[in-house]
């Protein structure tokens, strides 16, 4: 067993985000993925080797009120392995990740946070109304797709009503302070502010768009030759009213492929392309890889993105950073002084 008293020891990193989709992180995403990370048994498996002497709670489960392992203790509370269990699915489908031990520490970090956050908020006098909390409930249902729905994932997740509640509850305190003591100190660096909407600037920019049909007669042994058929060719399509390379009777004497231009690569083509009209075609051009004509199918100008999307787009990536590196200092804040007490890890396995 691990007795340990923060700041003494480095905590786990990763910021707990407890913004205004709070509920959905913890607790409407949780009921409503199929909780594949559950069936997964290896998980528990890995709990289970070389265990020490641990204390169990009861905990209903809504089959049969099973016991569940006690994995931390945390100034007081408990977080079982049911709950790691549970939290586990979320956090594995969110990351998409496969490294049980990265999201199993991940997951026991952020159970930790939720519980000093739960007894500060209650501490401080913060207060959840039954009311609020049937609401959201009411929204976990909705978004599980109805009552029935929300009933086989609470089976799945082998939760009980009154655990529904009591983690629903927990959440609610949580988010409270959450926003009292990270969201609402945020504040915006305005230098921050204009680099990044230097870089949203070029990001949000829509570049130019130039689309066209090639026909392309490649240089074999006899230059001149080439070049004659591609003059006949361009004359073909002159006389036809569509001037559509499609028209053209297929042979093995030349291509025809639609080609989205770049100035880099085909600055050639690009520049005769730029200066026709849609529908227009060129004259025969001569690059390294043959002669080409080519008809201008689509042109679409660089549009420079809108200044008010680039702002608000800048403001959110700066709140974001703002918001974790608060997060991060919130946690250390909480964790100051506590007594956290992890009786079963990985560390232990001999």
């Amino acid at each position: 067993m691990k007795r340990i008293v923060f700041p003494e020891e480095k905590s786990v990193k990763g910021a707990v985000s407890y913004g205004k989709k709070a509920v959905g992180a913890f607790l409407i995403t949780g009921m409503v993925l199929t909780c594949v990370c559950l069936k997964d048994r290896a998980t528990a498996e890995g709990l289970q080797e070389g265990q020490v002497s641990q204390p169990v709670v009861q905990k209903p489960d809504g089959g049969g009120g099973k016991e569940s392992k006690v994995i931390a203790l945390v100034n007081g509370m408990a977080i079982t392995e049911a709950d790691i269990e549970r939290d586990m699915a979320v956090i594995s489908a969110a990351r998409q990740s496969k490294d049980v031990a990265a999201v199993q520490k991940e997951t026991l970090n952020k159970l930790i946070i939720r519980k000093l956050a739960y007894k500060r908020a209650k501490t401080v006098g913060f207060t959840v109304s039954p009311k609020e909390i049937e609401e959201a409930i009411d929204a976990i249902k909705l978004y599980a797709g109805g009552e029935e729905s929300f009933r086989q994932t609470m089976a799945l997740r082998k939760m009980s009503e009154e655990d529904v509640r009591r983690e629903t509850e927990e959440i609610l305190f949580v988010k409270k302070l959450y926003k009292k003591e990270v969201l609402d100190k945020i504040v915006i660096d305005n230098k921050e502010l204009e680099k990044e909407m230097e870089k949203a600037k070029s990001r949000m920019k829509k570049p130019e768009k130039v689309v066209v049909d090639d026909v392309v007669v490649p240089v074999g042994a006899d230059d001149k030759h080439a070049g004659d058929i591609a003059q006949v060719l361009l004359d073909k399509l002159r006389s036809d009213p569509s001037r559509d390379p499609a028209s053209l009777p297929a042979d093995n004497t030349f291509v025809v492929k639609e080609l989205e231009l770049s100035p880099d690569k085909q600055n050639e083509l690009y520049d005769e392309a730029k200066k026709l009209k849609e529908g227009e075609i060129s004259s025969v051009i001569r690059t390294s890889d043959g002669y080409h004509i080519v008809r201008l199918k689509r042109y679409i100008p660089a549009k420079q993105a809108n200044l008010r999307q680039v702002h608000r787009a800048a403001e959110d990536a700066v709140r974001d950073q703002a918001i974790q590196k608060r997060a991060a200092l919130w946690e250390a804040e909480l964790k100051k002084g506590a007594i956290i007490e992890i009786l079963e890890t990985g560390d232990e396995k001999k």
